[in-house]
C-alpha cells in the first residue's frame, strides 16, 4: 500500500475523456535471433514469471472518500494477466504508416481504473517479420525514466533465450479501510492552511530573487520564456479523442558531433531538430508563426538514490523553438541561449517547486479544472501555455534483448494535453536517437511528416557541425 504523490495524483486527476495520460512505448523485436522461433505464449509466461518485480502491475488505484485526499495504491486481488496482456495482427502491408494508425487506436482507449493501469499489446505481422511490444502504463505510476525502468524489467541484456520460472506469488499487502482513508485524509487537510502559507511564502521569496537576477542581467542579457507567451498555431485547439503516432530515428552520433560543434548539448540539438522539422511541417500547411513556439520540456529532479524509484519526479523548463528563423546555425544559437535561461529559472525556483503545490492541491480541484476547461473548449479562446511537449529521455547504451528476440528499436510516446495536441519524444540508446510522435490528428494531421522532416533536419545539423569542426581544424593547423 502506498499513497500517490501529488504530481502522480495529478495526472490521474487531470485525466479526460479526451486527454488520456498514459505513456506508450514500441518496442520492435526481431524474432530472427531466436533459435526455437517466437511465441506469444512464451512471452506471456515470462511476463507473468517477472510481475513481482513490479508494483505497479498488480497495484489498483484506490480513491479516498469525496476524493478530498490523492488516492493509494493498494494490491489488486483480483489480479489477472489476461486482463492486461493480449495479441493483435497489424493490417498489411504491416509498415510505419499502419503501425502508426494502430499504435494511435491503442493510445487513444482509456486503462480501466478498476484495475492496474498497465497493458501491453503485442501486435504481429510487421514487416520484415518483426513483432512489436506496445506498453501502456498510466502517466500516474511513473514518469519517463520510470517507466523505461519498468519496461527494462521485461528485457535481457544477453541473447540467450532466460529460463522461465513458475510465476512468484505478490506480495501481501494491507488494504486500508474507507474510514482509515478519510481519517487520514482529515488529519492532513486541516493542515493545509499552514502548508499553503508555507509555500506560498517560499515561492514568493524565490520569485523575489529571480526578479532581482533578471534585472541585474537586463532583458538583453536574460529573457527567460513563461506560461502563455506561446504564439496561437494549428497544434493549439481544443483536442478530439483521436490519436495517431509517428516514427523516426535518426545516427546518435550526428548529435553528438553537433553538440561538439556548436558547444551546446544534445538536448539543444535534438530541440534544433525539432525547430527545423516544424518549420517545414507548418510551412507546408501556411501556418507559421512570425516568432518562436514555446516547447513545454520535462526535465528528470531525481536524485542518484531515486532513480529507481517509480513515481514522478519531473519539473518543466519553457524553452523556445524558433521556426520564424530560417537559418539553422542561428536557431542552435538561439535555443542554447534559451535553454541556459530556462535552467536558471528553473534553479531559483526550485526543482520541487511543482512538487511542493501539487502535494497541497485536493484532487477534487483537479479534476473540476480540467473538465470545465475540456467541455467549455477553452483552448479555441485562450492563449495557449505551450504549443507541445518535448521530451528527451537516456535510454540504455547496449543491446537488449526479449526471450533470445533482439529490439530493433523502442519509440517513446508521450500524451497530448487539451490546447497542446502534439508530443514529441525521442530517447538515445547504443547509437541511435529513436523517435516517436503522439498527435491529435485534428491539431496535426500526418505527423509522419514531422518525424521524417526531424531527420532531415538532424542530417542537415551533422553536415553543417562536419564543416565547423573541419574549419576550425585548418584555422588551428595554419
Amino acid at each position: 500500500m502506498q499513497r500517490l504523490s501529488g504530481v502522480d495524483s495529478a495526472f490521474l486527476s487531470l485525466e479526460t475523456p479526451t486527454a488520456r495520460m498514459h505513456i506508450v512505448g514500441v518496442i520492435i523485436l526481431d524474432p530472427s535471433t531466436v533459435e526455437d522461433g517466437y511465441s506469444f505464449e512464451n512471452l506471456k509466461r515470462l511476463l507473468m514469471s517477472r510481475i513481482h518485480r513490479i508494483p505497479p502491475f498488480y497495484r489498483r488505484v484506490r480513491k479516498v472518500p469525496f476524493n478530498i485526499e490523492h488516492p493509494y495504491w493498494v494490491k489488486d486481488p483480483n489480479f489477472d494477466v489476461d486482463n492486461h496482456v493480449r495479441r493483435m495482427t497489424i493490417p498489411a502491408p504491416g509498415g510505419q504508416a499502419e503501425l502508426g494508425k494502430l499504435v494511435g487506436q491503442i493510445a487513444a482507449a482509456p486503462l480501466d481504473r478498476d484495475r492496474p493501469l498497465w497493458e501491453v499489446v503485442v501486435i504481429e505481422g510487421l514487416e520484415n517479420g518483426y513483432v512489436a511490444l506496445v506498453t501502456k502504463m498510466h502517466h500516474a505510476a511513473g514518469d519517463g525514466m520510470a517507466s523505461g525502468y519498468l519496461m527494462l524489467q521485461m528485457l535481457d541484456m544477453s541473447p540467450e533465450v532466460p529460463k522461465i520460472s513458475d510465476p512468484v506469488p505478490l506480495p501481501s499487502e494491507p488494504v486500508p479501510t474507507d474510514a482509515e482513508m478519510l481519517q487520514q485524509a482529515v488529519r492532513d487537510r486541516i493542515q493545509d492552511p499552514l502548508r499553503v502559507a508555507r509555500q506560498a511564502r517560499k515561492t514568493f521569496g524565490k520569485a523575489v530573487d529571480l526578479m532581482r537576477h533578471w534585472v541585474s542581467k537586463g532583458t538583453e542579457n536574460f529573457s527567460p520564456v513563461l506560461p502563455f507567451m506561446a504564439p496561437k498555431t494549428m497544434f493549439n485547439r481544443t483536442i478530439s479523442a483521436e490519436r495517431v503516432a509517428a516514427f523516426g530515428q535518426a545516427p546518435l552520433e550526428d548529435f553528438k558531433v553537433a553538440r561538439r560543434a556548436f558547444n551546446c548539448t544534445v538536448n539543444d540539438v535534438v530541440l534544433a531538430a525539432c525547430t527545423g522539422a516544424l518549420r517545414r511541417y507548418l510551412l507546408d500547411h501556411a501556418d507559421l508563426p512570425d516568432k518562436a513556439l514555446v516547447a513545454s520540456c520535462p526535465v528528470s529532479v531525481r536524485r542518484p538514490d531515486e532513480n529507481m524509484a517509480m513515481s514522478n519526479r519531473v519539473s518543466t523548463l519553457f524553452v523556445r523553438l524558433p521556426v520564424h528563423v530560417e537559418d539553422p546555425l542561428e536557431q542552435i544559437r538561439i535555443i542554447a541561449l534559451d535553454t541556459a535561461d530556462a535552467k536558471t529559472v528553473h534553479k531559483a525556483m526550485g526543482a520541487d517547486m511543482l512538487q511542493d503545490w501539487a502535494e497541497l492541491a485536493a484532487p477534487y480541484a483537479f479534476t473540476a479544472a480540467a473538465r470545465m476547461f475540456s467541455a467549455m473548449r477553452l483552448s479555441d479562446r485562450m492563449a495557449p501555455v505551450h504549443n507541445l511537449i518535448v521530451s528527451n529521455v537516456p535510454g540504455p547504451p547496449i543491446d537488449l534483448y526479449c526471450l533470445g528476440a533482439k529490439v530493433v528499436v523502442f519509440y517513446p510516446l508521450g500524451p497530448v494535453l487539451e490546447g497542446a495536441g502534439l508530443n514529441i519524444t525521442v530517447v538515445s540508446k547504443k547509437g541511435e536517437m529513436d523517435m516517436g510522435i503522439m498527435a491529435c490528428p485534428d491539431s496535426a494531421p500526418n505527423p509522419q511528416l514531422i518525424a521524417d522532416y526531424f531527420c532531415e533536419a538532424a542530417a542537415e545539423l551533422r553536415a553543417l557541425a562536419d564543416a565547423k569542426l573541419a574549419k576550425d581544424q585548418e584555422e588551428a593547423t595554419a
